[in-house]
């Protein structure tokens, strides 16, 4: 089971998207800090909006530091 980032669910793989923080069309990249798991829903709802932006990537560097990424 994976948690959304998100909405904080847990769900299958199968319903689990990588979604990019900075959004690859506004210049994200596929690095590990730039990745996070959404579901299915959350994810199609943000589409490429960067009102989270530096929250999420603030949170996914320090969980990535703590899991010594």
């Amino acid at each position: 089971m994976y948690q959304c980032r998100n909405c904080g669910g847990w769900f299958k793989k199968s319903e689990i998207d990588i979604d990019h923080i900075i959004p690859r069309n506004k210049g994200g990249t596929d690095d590990l800090w730039n990745l996070q798991p959404m579901c299915k829903h959350c994810n199609r709802s943000k589409s490429d909006d960067t009102i989270e932006t530096a929250p999420d990537l603030a949170k996914n560097v320090v969980i990535n530091l703590v899991q010594g990424n």
